[in-house]
């Protein structure tokens, strides 16, 4: 009977023998890993797919407050800057590019998340460079009473603190 057992032992060297109940376990696993990364695959996809629907987005709704706006803008919005900083997530910018179309003008218009009392909300500011605070041109999303309640409670404190931050951001760039 031991002979038996060390051919076994023999035939098996270098190989690793799972018992049945371990073997399924581990396919199991390998099955649901799988699936997660699939998941993952499908999930990353579809962000880059929608980035430039979201950038189109985020400029439409810059241009619309710079319409709205009494700032007088003789400039083009141009296509989304890329931001080296942690608030790239809630920060973007788009450089304002002179009539002729050929001069970058230094100056940038950002569309940036600021938290209000009402929840975060995009605000829009003029940045130019050297400047050492953006100019708040309005809210994106708010329209009327609404974003004068939100101007008014947020003036000195989250509007006045993101004009001073951006330009912070735009220098670690």
């Amino acid at each position: 009977m031991s002979d038996n057992l060390e051919a076994i032992e023999l035939e098996d060297e270098g190989k690793f023998v799972f018992d049945a109940k371990y073997k399924k376990q581990l396919i199991q696993y390998g099955i649901f890993v799988g699936m997660l990364f699939l998941v993952f695959f499908i999930l990353m996809l579809a962000t880059l797919a929608g980035r430039e629907s979201w950038a189109y987005g985020l400029r439409g709704q810059v241009a619309e407050v710079l319409g709205r706006s009494d700032v007088e803008i003789n400039f083009s919005l141009g296509q989304l800057e890329a931001v080296n900083s942690p608030f790239a997530v809630s920060l973007a910018a788009f450089p304002l590019i002179e009539d002729d179309g050929q001069q970058p003008a230094g100056r940038h218009a950002v569309i940036i998340r600021i938290p209000t009392l009402f929840g975060p909300v995009p605000a829009v500011y003029l940045y130019e460079e050297g400047q050492k605070t953006a100019t708040f041109i309005g809210f994106a999303t708010l329209n009327g009473r609404v974003a004068g309640i939100v101007e008014a409670n947020a003036r000195y404190t989250q509007i006045a603190y993101w004009g001073k931050r951006i330009p912070a951001i735009f220098e670690k760039d």
